[in-house]
């Protein structure tokens, strides 16, 4: 299976589902490779990340995902992505509590940041609405390059 193969085949399903894509992309990290988004051949041992957005009742949404493909001598995702998955839910709890309406989005990631460095959770946050078209119109909560706060007027909602 490669990358593109592997868009179309999301693609088509979304369109069965009754729904449409407005951004589709997937990509893979490999031990050996130093480019974080490879195309091409997905093998055994590639973690692959689907970057995806539906359109679906009048709203736009984004998910990324990651999938760990396990080497045939692999039982089970190692333990490093076990850790992993364990704080990035934990973040995600962490983030989702700080939501108020009373808040800015900066504030939000303020709020945030500080509450994962109390509980030692090395991890960037970003977070933005669903919308009638790509990534809405209200506040962003950071991005992966901007972590201590998102310039202009998005963040004043």
């Amino acid at each position: 299976m490669t990358t593109e193969k592997l868009e179309r085949n999301l693609s088509q399903k979304t369109y069965e589902l009754g729904m449409t894509v407005w951004y589709n992309k997937v990509d893979f990290q490999r031990k050996g490779k130093e480019s974080l988004f490879n195309k091409g051949i997905i093998q055994l041992g590639d973690l692959i990340h689907c970057d995806f957005g539906v359109r679906f009742l009048g709203l736009s949404s984004d998910i990324q995902k990651l999938f760990y493909l396990p080497e045939k001598c692999e039982a089970d995702i190692p333990e490093s992505f076990k850790i992993f998955l364990k704080q990035v839910n934990h973040l995600q709890i962490i983030l989702s509590n700080c939501f108020s309406s009373e808040y800015k989005g900066d504030e939000i990631l303020r709020n945030a940041r500080q509450q994962k460095q109390k509980k030692g959770i090395n991890g960037k946050i970003y977070s933005h609405p669903l919308g009638y078209y790509g990534h809405g119109s209200a506040p962003i909560i950071g991005r992966y390059n901007q972590q201590n706060g998102v310039p202009g007027p998005l963040n004043c909602v």
